[in-house]
């Protein structure tokens, strides 16, 4: 089995831009610090470094870890986005369940107004509604056509 051999600083630091960018004229100029070099050895130089076995190892090698965090990132944002669609659903059921069960009016409007709000039936209109026993609650209320309610459903 052959032995793997360190690559020098600059060709590392050249496949780390690289990587990075994936501009292998502007890797190399960062890598080797060659600022005053026209852009044709530039690009020369790159391609010719490029063509080396060492560094199209490490590139590949580099880019699957890359992948590999990226993978492991969705999957992250996947479970939380998960975890996000739960809760919301445990809300959406426990405001329906006050909106529909609870003897306690006042909880039952605001239980009504957030499913209104979640589902954005809500608007412009202001409605006040009031009781005996409590002060009055203003209410921004949209009306809405059947239809659209149905086209939204739909989607």
């Amino acid at each position: 089995m052959k032995k793997k051999r360190k690559l020098k600083p600059t060709w590392e630091k050249f496949c780390a831009n690289y990587i990075a960018t994936g501009n292998a004229t502007e890797s190399y100029m960062k890598a080797f610090n060659k600022t005053k070099t026209s852009k044709k050895k530039l690009n020369n130089y790159a391609h010719d470094l490029m063509q080396l076995p060492e560094i199209k190892e490490r590139l590949n090698e580099l880019q699957q870890k890359l992948e590999s965090k990226t993978e492991k990132q969705i999957e992250d944002i996947g479970k939380e986005l998960g975890k996000t669609i739960a809760s919301k659903v445990q809300v959406l059921q426990e405001l329906t369940r006050i909106a529909l069960n609870s003897d306690n009016e006042m909880g039952r409007l605001r239980a009504l107004e957030l499913l209104g709000k979640f589902h954005r039936i809500f608007g412009d209109t202001t409605v006040e509604v009031s009781n005996n026993n409590f002060a009055p609650v203003q209410l921004v209320v949209k009306y809405v056509k059947k239809e659209d309610i149905v086209h939204e459903i739909q989607q």
